[in-house]
Order: structure tokens, then sequence, then C-alpha cells
């Protein structure tokens, strides 16, 4: 989607950290923005800063699990500001650490419910649009935990990498429409602890054994979103560091089809306790 000039964008979780960045990068990029947040005290926050940098952003308080109300908020944003074209499905929140036998099924059904049911209802609303005006992109959040596992965050690994397949399986069923879709895979970035997630982990670097608690700023994020719609590209990676994990998780999966490596050690599994990520 190589023009963005005078186009609409609407992004959940929109009120602050990556979904907020992501406004401002697509705002920069002359895109009409609605943000939607389940809390509305930050949306206002929100879309004040949006507007001091000359944004249209229309606000929209949005329960991304309501289905009727996904549809309320994307008539309100075409009637606001015209067609959409650009979905950014963004919200997400996590769980702290636990066994997963230990995770209460009301826990578990909350996080998926947000950060998968979230995606597909957003999708659900908005494709149908996008098809019959034969153009349109969606970027899906996951996490480059969506790329490998982590023990003791079953729920938030399961929802993130089923984003993943979701995604990939959405590109090749909206190419045909002239639909564009990306998931993206942040590693940390520094965010405000989100008021609806219950918990949030600390996170550290793969190998180096040291905590970065700082992360990347939100707002480089913002412009591999912008890059990566404007190319059409499936993932969109912003921590190189993850790498040799992902690499590692990769040619075990191929070595799987042959004859399995022998070897005493390996990244994924036995060092994946300083990737503490959320």
């Amino acid at each position: 989607m190589q023009r963005l000039t005078g186009e609409v964008a609407f992004i959940t979780g929109g009120a602050s950290g990556i979904g907020l960045a992501m406004a401002g990068a697509l705002a920069r990029e002359g895109m009409s923005i609605a943000i939607a947040d389940i809390d509305e005290a930050r949306l206002d926050e929100a879309a004040t800063l949006l507007r001091a940098e000359n944004a249209t952003v229309l606000p929209i308080r949005l329960d991304v699990r309501d289905p009727d109300a996904w549809v309320r908020a994307i008539d309100t944003t075409e009637a606001r500001l015209g067609p959409l074209v650009l979905l950014c499905n963004n919200a997400g929140v996590g769980l702290g650490p636990a066994a997963t036998d230990e995770i209460a099924p009301a826990d578990w059904q909350w996080l998926l419910d947000i950060n998968l049911g979230g995606v597909f209802l957003g999708v659900r609303a908005a494709v149908g649009r996008m098809k019959a005006r034969g153009r349109g992109h969606i970027v899906n959040t996951s996490s480059i935990l969506g790329l490998f596992p982590k023990a003791h965050h079953a729920a938030y690994i399961a929802a993130k990498f089923a984003v993943v397949g979701l995604s990939e399986a959405l590109r090749a069923e909206l190419a045909p429409h002239g639909i564009g879709v990306t998931v993206l895979l942040p590693g940390l970035v520094r965010t405000a602890q989100s008021a609806s997630s219950r918990a949030q982990t600390a996170a550290s670097a793969p190998g180096g054994g040291r905590p970065k608690p700082a992360g990347q700023a939100p707002k480089a994020l913002g412009q591999v979103v912008v890059d990566a719609v404007r190319h059409n590209r499936l993932y969109a990676i912003s921590h190189d560091e993850y790498r040799p994990v992902v690499e590692d998780r990769m040619r075990r999966l191929l070595a799987a089809f042959g004859t399995p490596p022998n070897e005493p050690e390996d990244i994924l599994y036995l060092g994946h306790d300083s990737l503490n990520l959320s």
C-alpha cells in the first residue's frame, strides 16, 4: 500500500505504547487516525498529544471482546473520517509468570479473548468493507514470543503464536482481494504498564543475562509498521538481537524432518529462562 496520505487507519490499543507510536507515525504520513482503547482517560490524553502534532484523530472507546462494539466503532470511523483502509489490531494484555497448571481458567480466557479474539473480531468487522473496495491492509501485533516458547507464560505464548498463524493464513486468503497483511513481532518496548493488564513481566536480551528494562522506544516501532505497510511485508521484526533464538528453533524444526541433532545444549530450551519478555 504505497499511498498513505489522505487515507484512514484504525488502531486498537491506540492510547499508549506501540499503538500510540503507530498512530503518530501514520499521522505523519498524512493518514487520518481512529485510536481505540478501553481506557477513556488515556484516549483523551493520546488524542490531545496527536492533535498537538496536527493529526486528524478520532478517539473511540472499544472493548475488543465485543463484536457489536467493533461494528459500531468501524461505522463511526467511516462516517467521521472516511473509508477504512488500514486496520491495526494492536490491543493486548499479559499475565504474570505462572505454571500452566496454575493459571486460572478465567485468566486464560480473559487473555485469549483480548490478544487473539480481539484480532479475529477486528478482522471480521473490517475485512468485508475492504474486500468490497478491493484494497486495504491489516497489521496484527503478535510478539517475538510468537516465534519461540518461554516457560511460565503459556497463555501469552499460545495467543501470540496463534496471531502469527492467523496472520499467515489471512494473508493467503486476502491477497486475491488486493488486501495485504502484516504481523508485527516486537521484542521488549518501553511502554507504560497498561491499566487493563493484570501484570507485566521484566525482560532481558538473550545470551547476555543482564536485564534491559528500558527496551526499545515505541516510536521506532511506528516507523517499522509504516515501512511494512508500504512494502506489504508479512513479517515486521524490530529487535534483531533475537535472531539466534529464532534461528535455533527453525534449525531444530528442519532437523526433525531428518536426523535430529545430537547436541547437549541449545539456546532455545536451556537458555530461555533469561528471556523474560512480556
